[in-house]
C-alpha cells in the first residue's frame, strides 16, 4: 500500500507530456555536449579567468553563452571584463598611419605650372590627384585609392584608375 501511494504521489507531482520531456532531454544533451567540448578545449590550462574566457569565446558560436558560463563557473560580468581587458591590450599595438610623403628623394622638380591652373586651350594643362577611401578598422589593407586625370581647361575627366595600394604604377 505504501509503495502504491508513493508511485501515485510521484505521478501526480510530475505530469510531463512527451513533448516537454523531449525538450528537456534536448536541453540536457546540449548541456552535456557543451560541457564535453569545454573540457576538451580547456584541457591542460591552469584555470585563470583569461583562459576560461578564451575557451568560452571559442565555443560561443556553437553553444549558448549561459550554458558555457555555468560550466566554467564564471559570471557574465567576469567574462565580459576579461574579454574587454584582452581586447584593450590588443588595441594598444596600433598600426602607424600611412604617410605617402617620402621626402625629397629625387631632388626638386622644376615648377612648370607656377600655380597658373587656368588655360585658354584644351589639353594644354592636365592634372591628377589621388583620393583615399577607407573602411573597416583603418588598416592599410582596407582602403581604395582613386586617381583622376583631368583637363584643367574644361574640367573634363580624361581617365581614372583605382588600386588597393598608392604607388607610381597606379597613378601613371
Amino acid at each position: 500500500m505504501y509503495e502504491a501511494s508513493r508511485i501515485t504521489a510521484m505521478s501526480e507531482k510530475k505530469k510531463v507530456t512527451p513533448a516537454e520531456e523531449n525538450k528537456e532531454l534536448k536541453k540536457r544533451l546540449e548541456h552535456l555536449e557543451a560541457e564535453n567540448a569545454y573540457l576538451k578545449k580547456f584541457e591542460g590550462r591552469n584555470g585563470s579567468n583569461r583562459e576560461k574566457a578564451e575557451t568560452i569565446d571559442l565555443l560561443h558560436p556553437r553553444y549558448e553563452l549561459s550554458i558555457l558560463l555555468k560550466i566554467a563557473g564564471m559570471s557574465s560580468i567576469s567574462y565580459f571584463d576579461t574579454l574587454k581587458i584582452n581586447y584593450d591590450s590588443q588595441c594598444e599595438k596600433k598600426m602607424a598611419k600611412y604617410n605617402s610623403y617620402g621626402g625629397s628623394k629625387g631632388g626638386d622638380h622644376k615648377n612648370y605650372i607656377n600655380q597658373r591652373f587656368m588655360t585658354d586651350r584644351p589639353l594644354q594643362k592636365n592634372g591628377t590627384g589621388v583620393t583615399e577611401a577607407r573602411w573597416g578598422s583603418e588598416i592599410t589593407d582596407e582602403g581604395l585609392y582613386l586617381s583622376i586625370f583631368t583637363d584643367l581647361y574644361s574640367g573634363q575627366i580624361l581617365s581614372y584608375s583605382t588600386s588597393l595600394h598608392p604607388n607610381t604604377k597606379f597613378v601613371i
